[in-house]
């Protein structure tokens, strides 16, 4: 019989001769000289090799400048020739742009030649040739503040890997490992002009990192760690460079996987983007940049940026830029942000770059924030520049994107118009000079529809911006109320509403000796003439117009604007509201759905709606639903809406209130979280509720069984095609049994197009909401979203077939953009001025059942309310008797 030796003895036994092996080898004892000098001399070349690129910068090769094709170039892509075109090189000087009016070749993913090349034209015929017919070309737009990729479209649970739940400090996470190239945006994005996009991630951390010191000091200990490996590294390259060999002893390279990228930052290899928005947290990112030595690229967000330029120039290395988005008042670190804040940081020689930011905006955004910069004063060349070479030198990548030179990539964007003029659109986008968007012939003539080449004139704000610092962020936006007479000159034309609410032109000056002297008394207009002598005694003011015109307010819908200040901020409104489809309301409603009025929870005065006032909009249609930036779902049951006037100071102002109950509301969309409720779910919901079989008793019963009557609107917010045509169903059976005609409206509607004829013969009418539709969610993914990656848009499709159509504001900061959502579908729809204007107010108003119509009118300086040049400087309204002036 063998003896039992026990597992730990026979593996010693075995394994000792083995390691007493290895103990040889590694003191040298039986490695021939020969190969112990070739091992150590290769290690040398490794050691002192990892060392110097520790050290090497990651600029452009010296010969980068001479490369003949693009790293990214295709083959097989033709050379395309744009003849004629208007070219903005990227380029800006003393005297405002740098333009080239000519011809651009693109080859082998280059720009090759600028000028006068009807030479090439002549000597190539491989060409493809486009004909700009002077039109505008600029460089690719460049987005340094984007989700795509990361947060995809639409929102789906697999396809979300913008945020991190393990704290705000993960230098080790790459937005590209987790990239998602089916990512629908993409293609919008090209579509806006996008060329380029700066992936980042998200913002949002888990608890405690939401408070400040929490996640300074985390930020402060990982660069803390990240200098101690720096030292590291530091003395052991020291020694491989002085050839002391003997105390490094084979011993590896110092490094952690998880502090490299944060090494590199204190190297100067990798640029830094923080995103902060108030003064205090600029400053402490400024403090620990000096702390640690490193340079900032940019500050994203930057709300607070404006108020406190010079403190950008206490960051430690060169100089900085801020990249900022042109929607603010989201949240409360964004409240002092700024319409004025692009030329501000301008005028203190700040590198400014206007981005998208939000994943729930559309990437059309950039061009739009450049728009409304430009509007808002900032100067012409630094708006285009703010989209293209300012976010390529803060990206390090100016030399070879950015800019329209011989040598660099071939991203390239052609324009219908000025791309700062309101309505601008790409007609044609390459990327690497292959051809994207649209996907057309090879050789073509651009068609303009109308000559819109000319950059419109921006108004004057320095009395504003001036107010607007000296205020910290926060200026008054009362006007001051005139009750007197009031005279209005050089009025160019003067529109009102007639007693059906159509628009009618009382006056329209045929030049500029013609213009008009309007006078206000007591808020009515008793005189619209080119002399008004008579009745200008013993005015209290004299307001010139400098060729504006007057035409009445607009009408805002579809956001909680003016239920709350802070949209993210619940403590600023009417807080959260019971959902009866998931719990059951409290006893004390005696109200099994929990119907409540937006009236009763108003907040006047807010920031959103002053600012909307201010920009034309006299009524605003209110009810409680969950803005897109705060987290969950809102109730199925939304309530009854309400109108006010957004200039009011509270509810009990005489005429604050213009109607208290308006319609009723429901919202009716697919669960973003398992465990939601149903779509069939929901609609059974609503088919008990329109059937009668709830009390009158209570509110809810009350509200429904009119609603199924047709004596108030049912207001269904939906975007999938699929439940609109469940409830065109739903609509019929109620109708059939009850003897009723419903008056049935789809608010948001973005899939509307694909049932056009249903929704018209149903006698349904549509607010769309957003004007530009975006695949936010699943219900929302088969959008329309017009030129250039389609003929029609659901606006278009929806008139065609006779469909009643307003258009709403998703979110309360977008309330104030309302005339130029309008103007930028007169471009695009090539409509009437009046047929848009109808678009947010008679026609919405007839789709919420307003009874009394608001007669306000709005002054505007500058010119029409759809143009550019124009800003609203009074609210003139005869149901008040006063005259507001800003």
């Amino acid at each position: 019989m063998l003896p039992v030796v026990p597992l730990w003895l026979f593996s010693f036994l075995f394994a000792s001769p083995f390691i007493h092996f290895l103990s040889r080898v590694y003191h040298g004892w039986t490695i021939p000289s020969d190969t112990r000098n070739a091992t150590f001399h290769a290690y040398k070349i490794h050691t002192l090799e990892t060392c110097r690129s520790m050290y090497r910068l990651t600029d452009p090769s010296v010969s980068f400048d001479q490369r003949s094709a693009s790293d990214r170039f295709e083959r097989g892509t033709r050379a395309t020739l744009i003849r004629n075109a208007t070219i903005f090189t990227g380029e800006y000087n003393d005297t405002g742009l740098v333009v080239v009016h000519g011809d651009i070749l693109l080859e082998h993913g280059l720009v090759k030649q600028l000028g006068d090349l009807s030479t090439v034209a002549a000597s190539n015929k491989k060409l493809n040739i486009v004909e700009a017919q002077r039109a505008w070309i600029t460089p690719g737009l460049i987005d340094l503040h984007s989700h795509l990729g990361i947060l995809s479209l639409p929102l789906l649970d697999g396809a979300q890997d913008a945020n991190s739940r393990q704290g705000p400090v993960v230098p080790w996470l790459r937005a590209i490992d987790a990239l998602h190239t089916h990512d629908p945006g993409f293609q919008l994005a090209i579509a806006s002009g996008v060329t380029t996009v700066q992936v980042i991630p998200g913002m949002r951390t888990p608890s405690p990192w939401v408070w400040r010191r929490f996640t300074i000091w985390a930020i402060r200990s990982a660069y803390r760690k990240a200098q101690q490996m720096k030292n590291l590294q530091d003395v052991y390259c020291a020694k491989a460079e002085a050839g002391m060999w003997s105390e490094i002893q084979y011993q590896p390279f110092p490094t952690d996987f998880q502090l490299e990228t944060l090494v590199n930052v204190l190297r100067g290899k990798v640029k830094v983007s923080v995103h902060c928005n108030e003064a205090v947290d600029l400053d402490a990112i400024a403090r620990i940049s000096n702390e640690f030595g490193f340079s900032i690229s940019a500050f994203h967000g930057a709300s607070e940026a404006w108020l406190t330029p010079n403190l950008l120039n206490k960051t430690w290395g060169e100089r900085r830029a801020v990249s900022i988005y042109r929607l603010w008042v989201l949240k409360r670190e964004s409240y002092r942000g700024s319409d004025f804040a692009p030329r501000i940081l301008a005028d203190a020689n700040i590198s400014l770059v206007l981005q998208s930011s939000q994943a729930t905006s559309s990437p059309g955004d950039l061009i739009l924030g450049a728009q409304r910069a430009y509007y808002h004063g900032l100067q012409e060349h630094f708006a285009l520049a703010a989209v293209t070479s300012t976010p390529a030198t803060v990206a390090g990548l100016s030399h070879r994107i950015g800019m329209l030179q011989e040598g660099f990539d071939a991203d390239v964007v052609l324009w219908d118009s000025h791309p700062l003029n309101i309505g601008a659109t790409p007609l044609m986008v390459w990327i690497d000079g292959i051809h994207q968007i649209p996907a057309k012939a090879a050789n073509e003539s651009v068609v303009l529809k109308e000559d819109r080449s000319a950059l419109e004139m921006a108004p004057t704000w320095d009395q504003e911006r001036n107010t607007s610092l000296t205020h910290e962020g926060l200026p008054p936006l009362n006007g001051h109320k005139e009750a007197g007479k009031v005279v209005f000159y050089k009025v160019q034309e003067v529109g009102i509403r007639r007693s059906d609410g159509e628009l009618e032109v009382i006056f329209k000056a045929t030049n500029n000796e013609s213009l008009a002297v309007v006078v206000v008394d007591k808020g009515k207009v008793i005189c619209a003439d080119v002399y008004c002598s008579e009745f200008e005694a013993e005015a209290s003011a004299y307001i010139d117009t400098h060729g504006g015109s007057i035409s009445p307010g607009f009408l805002s819908y579809g956001s909680p604007l003016g239920m709350s200040e802070i949209a993210a901020e619940p403590s600023t409104g009417n807080g959260g509201s019971y959902d009866a489809f998931i719990s059951n309301v409290p006893e004390i409603f005696h109200d099994s759905g929990g119907v409540a009025r937006a009236v009763d929870a108003l907040v006047f005065q807010t920031r959103n709606a002053l600012l909307a006032y201010r920009s034309g909009v006299t009524s605003v249609v209110s009810f409680w639903t969950k803005p897109l930036m705060v987290a969950g779902e809102g109730p199925v049951i939304s309530g009854l809406s309400a109108a006010f006037r957004p200039g009011s100071l509270h509810a009990m102002k005489y005429g604050a209130i213009l109607q208290d109950v308006v319609a009723l509301h429901v919202t009716i969309a697919k669960p973003r979280r398992a465990g939601g409720v149903s779509v069939s779910e929901q609609i059974a919901g609503l088919r008990r509720l329109l059937y009668g079989w709830e009390s009158t008793e209570t509110e809810t019963g009350t509200w429904f069984k009119k609603a199924s009557e047709g004596v108030v609107p049912f207001v269904i917010d939906v975007h999938s095609a699929d439940t609109m045509a469940t409830l065109l169903i739903l609509k019929a059976q109620v109708e059939d049994k009850i003897g009723s005609r419903m008056r049935m409206v789809f608010s948001g509607a973005t899939e509307a197009h694909l049932l056009a004829q249903e929704i018209a013969q149903a006698g349904v009418g549509v607010i769309l909401n957003p004007v530009r539709p975006i695949p936010l969610t699943w219900d929302e993914r088969r959008i329309l979203p017009g030129p250039p990656l389609s003929n029609e848009t659901g606006l278009a499709v929806l008139l065609k077939h006779g469909v009643l159509v307003g258009i709403g504001a998703r979110e309360p900061q977008m309330a104030r953009s309302v005339r130029f959502d309008l103007a930028s579908i007169m471009v695009r729809e090539s409509m009437e001025w009046a047929d848009a204007y109808s678009l947010a107010s008679k026609n919405l108003e007839t789709l919420l059942g307003l009874r009394v119509m608001n007669e306000d009118l709005v002054v505007y300086s500058g010119g029409h309310a759809f143009e550019l040049s124009s800003k609203a400087v009074a609210v003139v309204s005869p149901q008040m008797g006063f005259v507001d002036l800003f």
